[in-house]
């Protein structure tokens, strides 16, 4: 599993004056699915639970029935 999150830094602007600040967001990264060896779709994910994700996307699009 890759990082869930990732520190940057940021410009926070208050009453007009901006500073700069380190900040942790989340990542993401692209998941391509196949079914066959074919590619399906890429979406954006967190990285995490792959599996489940790609199971989830196929039964919602009828490519899967369970």
């Amino acid at each position: 599993m890759g990082r869930v999150t990732a520190r940057r830094r940021v410009s926070k602007l208050r009453a007009g004056t901006a500073t700069a600040q380190a900040d942790t967001l989340v990542v993401e990264e692209p998941l391509e699915i196949r079914v066959n060896g074919s590619p399906v779709t890429v979406t954006m994910r967190t990285p995490g639970a792959d599996f489940e994700l790609a199971q989830g996307f196929l039964l919602t699009e009828g490519l899967i029935s369970r």
